[in-house]
């Protein structure tokens, strides 16, 4: 059992850095093809519906949560096992997931009957949501099983596909968008069934039988804390769109783009991350995982020197959401400790098995965001320092989850912590400094990379000593 655990961590540390650069090459082009998004949709669409258009991607999020927890418990489960094992369980998750959005596309076509000026909204939603968790499954078991060029083909083609398919619309109606952006996830979810099914299925393979508790168990608090990631990220913006008109809330939802790049770096990482950790033993967890920080360090620095050109490219081709830029930088500053606390602190209460603090974590970040922004929504404030309070309620919920992960598992992540938030804390300042002294977006970039090149430099060598 020994030889075969040192086994198992040799052969997941031998691969991490090639499953991190597959992986993170899809998710990378993905993100550009998100990118392409922020300047093309806005451009071939009146205001109001690209409002509409965000809020069917907010709803979509939350419909897509009536799975259970299924592919979260899946992956939970799937991790470190046989591949023949994993190619016969995601066949019969999927027939569960299915079943479960079955009654609720029939409950929205009858609601499409009842209330037609919504149908469109209904039936989109609900279908979307179904070959959003599908493709969902299948990438979680490619990555279980250790198949992340495939995976990362799966998280690449949804944003790929819509993009292409919406520049080819003669008329980007609000329905053909939605039409397109549904098909995109329907192609990703049958790529992945294919690539799983060229794994031979062997259900003998594991040691206890599948059944719906058993995935639920374990995948529900993980899926309760996803919900309470997505309102950590959204709930702010119920509350704008709540106070605001449409056309407004459109420039909020705009900004929140901003945030596309870190969700697309936070996806790579943590499947990376769970995935090898599962490889290797528990007092050696902490350790590996809290290396992620300094790669995370790395990667903010260097991406916000891109931050002057995009702000240039949005106010030059995009005037009318030039004051959405305020809103973007709030949004930036906070991003690497939301990232940092998905990517590392999480996934170290979840490998070893603390999925129910895991869930407390994600609620006291989602209170304090809702509490941050329903006071400053009241005052009426502007957007961006309602942008900004997220922010600072993600910096508070990434030190308070941190006390807690030092409590509940062994850990050795106090130093490299402590180390990564002031890292990431003089960037943003150099970041802010730059914006605010510098006249136009090439010497703002440069006068940002000579701030932030001692941190982010730090940040490099403190990568080159670890033992990965």
């Amino acid at each position: 059992m020994a030889q075969k655990l040192a086994s198992d961590t040799d052969r997941g540390t031998g691969t991490l850095r090639r499953d991190i650069g597959r992986y993170g090459a899809a998710i990378a082009s993905a993100t550009v093809f998100s990118a392409v998004q922020v300047f093309v949709i806005p451009r071939r669409l009146d205001v109001e519906t690209y409002g509409q258009y965000r809020l069917f991607l907010l709803f979509v999020n939350y419909f897509g949560l009536i799975q259970f927890g299924l592919s979260e418990g899946g992956f939970l489960r799937w991790a470190g096992r046989p591949r023949g094992q994993i190619a016969w369980e995601w066949q019969q998750v999927t027939r569960w997931i299915f079943l479960i959005h079955a009654p609720v596309i029939i409950l929205a076509v009858i609601g499409a009957v009842a209330f037609p000026g919504v149908r469109v909204f209904l039936i989109a939603i609900c279908i979307c949501a179904l070959f959003v968790n599908l493709a969902a499954v299948c990438g979680f078991a490619l990555q279980a099983a250790g198949d992340f060029k495939h995976a990362g083909n799966v998280a690449m083609l949804a944003p790929g596909l819509f993009i292409a398919g919406f520049l080819l619309l003669p008329q980007p109606t609000l329905t053909a968008i939605l039409a397109v952006y549904t098909a995109s996830f329907a192609v990703a979810w049958g790529f992945g069934w294919i690539a799983l099914r060229r794994i031979t299925p062997d259900p003998e393979s594991g040691p206890d039988a599948l059944s719906v508790k058993l995935v639920m168990r374990s995948g529900l608090p993980v899926m309760g804390a996803s919900i309470a990631a997505v309102l950590s990220q959204s709930v702010d913006r119920f509350f704008v769109s709540a106070a605001v008109p449409l056309t407004a809330f459109a420039l909020y939802g705009f900004a929140s783009t901003a945030a596309v790049a870190a969700n697309s770096a936070t996806q790579t990482l943590q499947r990376v991350a769970l995935s090898h950790a599962a490889h290797k033993t528990v007092d050696d967890r902490s350790r590996f995982l809290g290396g992620f920080l300094n790669l995370i360090a790395i990667g903010y620095g260097t991406a916000l020197v891109f931050e002057p050109l995009f702000e240039h490219a949005v106010a030059s081709a995009l005037p009318l959401y030039r004051d959405a830029l305020p809103i973007i930088r709030a949004f930036t500053v906070g991003l690497p400790a939301w990232v940092g606390m998905r990517v590392v602190l999480l996934p170290t209460l979840q490998s070893h098995g603390k999925v129910n603090r895991q869930l407390a974590c994600e609620l006291v970040g989602v209170a304090l965001v809702a509490a941050i922004a329903a006071v400053l929504v009241l005052a009426h404030r502007p957007m961006w320092q309602v942008a900004a309070g997220g922010s600072l309620a993600s910096a508070i919920t990434f030190v308070v989850c941190h006390r807690l992960v030092v409590r509940s598992v062994p850990t050795a992540l106090e130093q490299p912590v402590y180390r990564f938030l002031l890292i990431v804390l003089l960037q943003g300042a150099a970041l802010l400094a730059a914006l605010s002294f510098a006249a136009s977006w090439p010497f703002q970039a440069a006068t940002y990379a000579v701030l932030a090149f001692l941190p982010t430099g730090y940040a490099v060598m403190r990568m080159r000593t670890q033992r990965w």
